[in-house]
């Protein structure tokens, strides 16, 4: 983590309110979360009480018992919860509560004098080419136009962000993966339907269904072989204070090879069986690295 990145003027306020996490800087955060060195980043609350509760379970060793955690703080925006020292929160849907998230959780981080730390984002999302293997493991994300940047906009005006992080996480993430995942990288839309080429939206779209395949495929021949709307944001914001990152998406849906928009494609219990192995897979490498 480069600390000298950061914004000078919220460490010099008297109370620094994280408001939507609800914690602030006049709490003891240095004794709540001060040994933290991973962070798992969920998309929904209930895939973080499902990662809390198995992770808890794995590093305690509770085999055959039933048990519930609890969340930190406030949980009406996000639910957070500290297992070791693991920080577990889910993050939302979409680059606003993805950006709010990352934004006071490292400010947390900082206020807690913590130094050396990962950022670990674990979601569903499509897949392309992913038949074989339902888990894509990422260091970064491309935009739209396939280039490893994300754009924002702040005061009016566009800012462009690389997304490139060192491997060095994902590759290790995936080295305990085995056969389960695959490399590549994350196509980031800042949308479902239109900006993913789905074509069953409420707005009218500028393609047909064999461009939009077409599209898909020129995507996979560049190296994605998955699709979110979070990982731009998430992989620019780490690039931006190098922190140490890496994206674990569970695919229920090949879009090269599946309609994707049938039921059938977003089958519940086909989500819940990806989203259980690659928490496993997660799992694993936390306790391998002491977490």
């Amino acid at each position: 983590m480069n600390y000298n990145n950061l914004n000078q003027i919220f460490q010099n306020l008297d109370t620094d309110y994280l408001y939507h996490l609800g914690l602030d800087s006049s709490m003891d955060l240095v004794q709540m979360f001060g040994d933290v060195k991973f962070v798992v980043f969920t998309r929904s609350p209930s895939d973080a009480d499902y990662f809390a509760k198995q992770y808890t379970k794995a590093y305690y060793k509770l085999d055959d018992i039933e048990i519930s955690c609890k969340t930190i703080a406030k949980d009406e925006r996000y639910h957070i919860y500290k297992i070791a020292n693991t920080l577990i929160i889910s993050h939302g849907v979409g680059s606003p509560s993805m950006l709010i998230c990352l934004n006071e959780v490292t400010k947390l981080l900082w206020h807690a004098k913590v130094t050396n730390f990962s950022y670990i984002r674990l979601s569903p999302g499509g897949g392309l080419g992913t038949d074989k293997a339902k888990i894509v493991i990422a260091s970064h994300a491309v935009n739209h136009e396939l280039k490893p940047t994300w754009a924002n906009i702040e005061f009016g005006e566009y800012y462009n962000y690389d997304t490139q992080i060192a491997t060095q996480l994902s590759d290790k993430i995936l080295s305990m993966a085995n056969s389960q995942a695959i490399s590549g990288s994350i196509l980031s839309s800042q949308s479902f339907y239109n900006g993913q080429a789905r074509i069953n939206g409420a707005l009218p779209t500028s393609y047909n269904k064999d461009e939009a395949r077409r599209y898909l495929q020129q995507a996979y021949d560049a190296g994605v072989r998955g699709i979110d709307m979070e990982s731009g944001c998430f992989s620019a914001f780490c690039n931006q204070f190098e922190i140490p990152a890496s994206i674990i998406l569970a695919t229920s849906v090949d879009r090269l090879n599946d309609d994707s928009i049938t039921a059938q494609s977003f089958d519940s219990n086909n989500l819940d069986i990806c989203i259980k192995n690659a928490s496993n897979i997660l799992i694993n490498f936390l306790l391998s690295q002491g977490a």
